[in-house]
């Protein structure tokens, strides 16, 4: 088994000083001598990487927790390292989303590793490093407050609302949409086209998107499909995954990417239990993650 310290040593063991502190129990109790411990190395440091999530307590079926935020002092020891004024980069390691509203403001970064398991240390550290480039998309939500939830991007049209008072420009993809990653690369999307913007029973559809590695690093994008349904008899979601591709390209490459939908995606059920393609507009939405804003669209209608 590899740890977050036991990679980090063997990544950077030869290149600085690293000194470890606990910081605190992550399940309760008293923790206020190892906060204070943990904020004095880390005001003598020049990078603090903090380890927070879920304790093996608060996770697996029959563990439901009555809060979403990190327990056991995690918060303080965030709050007090962050007051140190000292960059910090967060590894936040859990099972499910926790609420991390707080540390996307503060953090310089944040390095999301779930349950990686036992070589998930070295693989983390080698992140940190940029010996590897993330490439790792959510699969999930994480909503900005509990409050939120239910946070997940195929909500049904009207069934929650888009925006908060007091959460302004969120919405209810929470703070981190599903389908999102950051990299240490960039990428831009040209497109996207379609063969046609009609097709009838039976018919696939192709789409075409071109993407550029516009960074300085060879990694992989991952390029996601979506389909909307603008008007439908039954209650639908606003959009639903429908493919994805993973293209791995160096820097200054640019790739195009196919997708070839099959008739049946673009089925609902209907009130009678039926799978049906309904005559209409529909929307092929193309890019980074879930959320409209990385999104490009293109429309196209079925005739019946």
């Amino acid at each position: 088994t590899c740890t977050l310290l036991d990679g980090i040593i063997e990544e950077f063991g030869e290149k600085c000083e690293i000194t470890f502190a606990r910081g605190c129990s992550g399940v309760g109790g008293e923790t206020s001598r190892e906060i204070s411990h943990a904020v004095r190395v880390a005001s003598e440091s020049d990078l603090v990487i903090i380890q927070l999530g879920d304790n093996l307590r608060y996770v697996g079926e029959g563990c439901s927790t009555a809060t979403l935020e990190l327990q056991g002092g995690q918060k303080e020891l965030f709050d007090a390292v962050a007051a140190t004024g000292v960059p910090a980069v967060v590894v936040f390691t859990g099972s499910k989303p926790l609420i991390l509203t707080k540390m996307d403001i503060e953090a310089n970064a944040i390095l999301c590793t779930f349950n990686s398991g036992m070589e998930g240390g070295r693989a983390a550290a080698q992140i940190l490093s940029g010996k590897r480039c993330p490439e790792g998309r959510l699969t999930v939500s994480f909503p900005c407050h509990a409050g939120q939830l239910p946070v997940f991007y195929n909500q049904t049209a009207g069934a929650h609302h888009s925006s908060y008072p007091d959460l302004p420009g969120k919405g209810f993809f929470g703070l981190y949409p599903f389908g999102f990653g950051l990299s240490y690369s960039k990428f831009r999307y040209y497109g996207p086209s379609l063969e046609k913007t009609e097709f009838h029973a039976g018919e696939s559809v192709s789409l075409r998107i071109k993407v550029r590695n516009i960074g300085e690093y060879e990694t992989a994008e991952t390029v996601q499909l979506y389909m909307r349904d603008r008007v439908s008899s039954v209650t639908w979601p606003r959009k639903n995954l429908i493919d994805f591709r993973k293209i791995r390209l160096v820097p200054g490459e640019t790739a195009e990417v196919l997708f070839t939908v099959p008739y049946e995606k673009f089925s609902i059920v209907n009130s009678s239990c039926e799978r049906v393609v309904e005559p209409g507009v529909f929307d092929l939405l193309v890019g980074s993650s879930s959320a409209d804003r990385d999104l490009k669209t293109v429309s196209l209608t079925y005739v019946d």
